[in-house]
């Protein structure tokens, strides 16, 4: 079943878009999100998003003058005949692999590969379905050997999303105790869905609303042996000292969520809190950085 009335939005523009997919997804809450070129010898993209209810176009223009990185052209609001729009959507979205990692959304029903560590999040439900360079890019540094080797105890996901990185995160730190935290509560909501979706333990894990640190649960107090930011540069600039105060001594941080041009501003602040960029991941013009105190070291 789908709903009678459909409705898009569709926004041209130059520029980076993942400013715009975070503030369709997680602040507007639309079906479903999609990019694509006007053509092939322009610069500029479409964004598509769908929605169930009548979109207040005066509210995403509100949302869309916060965007820093991408300069809107246009904006055009319609109705869409009857058809199962989320559906095709998704089937859009093949499986695919990011290193030992094997995701898919719920459509998939061929069988999984039995030696990849497998991950379902259907694309629609909330940021974060994997697809995006910047999440590609925390899923290897998760894997990677600077850090899979480690006794990793606590972890936090700051900016949760669909939870795809908690999952991951489980995957390659088994034993350790995970904790996501999101601003949005459909996020929220969503990442505890794919968690009992994807059958992982209750135990260890929990999810929470939280506004960056403002929930009691992220004082510096709290101490975390890895911390996970796939989130967008400037509160990854505004978060940098309660980050930096809610790692372990030995603990490490991957930030993502940034262009490449935007990591020498991004060091800068890190190294301020003395944390330093061991591993720098380029996924197309998108950076993913592993820090880690400065005396540490990435042996054993």
């Amino acid at each position: 079943m789908f709903p009678q009335k459909l409705w898009q939005i569709q926004i041209e523009c130059i520029g980076p878009t993942i400013e715009i997919e975070t503030i369709l997804e997680e602040l507007l809450f639309s079906l479903a999100v999609s990019v694509q070129k006007l053509t092939p010898t322009k610069k500029n993209l479409i964004v598509n998003a769908l929605f169930d209810t009548l979109p207040n176009v005066e509210q995403v223009e509100g949302y869309l003058r916060r965007c820093e990185l991408v300069k809107i052209v246009s904006i055009q609001l319609s109705e869409l005949p009857q058809k199962d729009w989320v559906k095709e959507n998704r089937e859009q979205f093949p499986a695919f692999r990011v290193g030992r990692f094997w995701v898919h959304g719920s459509h998939i029903t061929s069988a999984l590969p039995p030696a990849l560590l497998t991950i379902c999040v259907d694309a629609a439900q909330a940021f974060g379905s994997g697809t995006h360079p910047t999440t590609k890019g925390c899923m290897q540094a998760i894997q990677s050997n600077l850090l899979s080797q480690r006794h990793v105890r606590r972890i936090l996901d700051l900016g949760c999303g669909s939870g795809i990185l908690s999952m991951a995160a489980k995957h390659i730190f088994p034993e350790a105790k995970i904790l996501a935290a999101d601003y949005d509560r459909i996020s929220v909501k969503t990442t505890l869905q794919n968690w009992r979706l994807n059958q992982f333990p209750k135990k260890g894990f929990s999810v929470i609303h939280s506004n960056g640190f403002s929930n009691s649960k992220l004082r510096p107090n709290q101490k975390f042996d890895l911390i996970i930011a796939n989130i967008l540069a400037k509160p990854l600039k505004a978060f940098s000292l309660c980050i930096s105060q809610n790692l372990s001594s030995n603990g490490r941080v991957v930030l993502s969520g940034l262009l490449t041009g935007q990591v020498r501003d991004i060091r800068a602040i890190y190294r301020h809190h003395n944390l330093f960029i061991k591993y720098h991941i380029r996924n197309d013009e998108w950076s993913t950085l592993l820090l880690a105190p400065k005396m540490t070291s990435f042996r054993g």
